[in-house]
């Protein structure tokens, strides 16, 4: 008897950084010949990040088949980081390029400082979280004094 295959194979961030460059040059004009914007291409940026959508997706579904999951949070959480990781690195690499006037580096370090700041605040606000679900559920720190735990419906 063969053994299946119980897990889909780990497509390392790196690689899906890569796939976001493949999906980006797919949905890219060539790069303009005159002009202002000479040597910069137009994107249609929903399409490429649909294409990275299902991809994700697929790449979810085909990892957790038969599991109990998620797959609007672990689709979410997925996209973020890619996509996060993907702009961090672009706008990083913006900021190192030595070809670039030096006050345009600067400006990108500050977009994405400004960018690095606004994403932890994002994933570990409170407030942010009672703004959104706070009238849906109730909520008990799972580590405090008093913790409570109950039956998942």
């Amino acid at each position: 008897m063969k053994k299946k295959l119980k897990t889909f194979p780990i497509i390392p961030l790196s690689q899906w950084l890569k796939i976001v460059e493949f999906y980006i040059s797919e949905h890219s004009t060539p790069p303009r010949k005159s002009g202002k914007y000479k040597g910069h291409s137009s994107t249609n940026e929903r399409l490429w990040i649909a294409d990275l959508t299902i991809a994700v997706g697929t790449y979810i579904a085909s990892r957790n088949q038969g599991k109990a999951y998620d797959n609007n949070m672990a689709v979410a959480a997925m996209l973020g980081l890619i996509l996060s990781a993907w702009f961090a690195n672009v706008q990083r690499a913006k900021v190192m390029d030595p070809n670039r006037p030096l006050a345009l580096r600067r400006k990108a370090y500050g977009r994405l400082e400004r960018h690095r700041a606004l994403l932890v605040r994002a994933v570990h606000s409170d407030k942010l979280m009672g703004d959104v679900w706070g009238e849906k559920q109730p909520w008990n720190f799972p580590f405090g004094r008093g913790a409570k735990g109950g039956k998942f419906v």
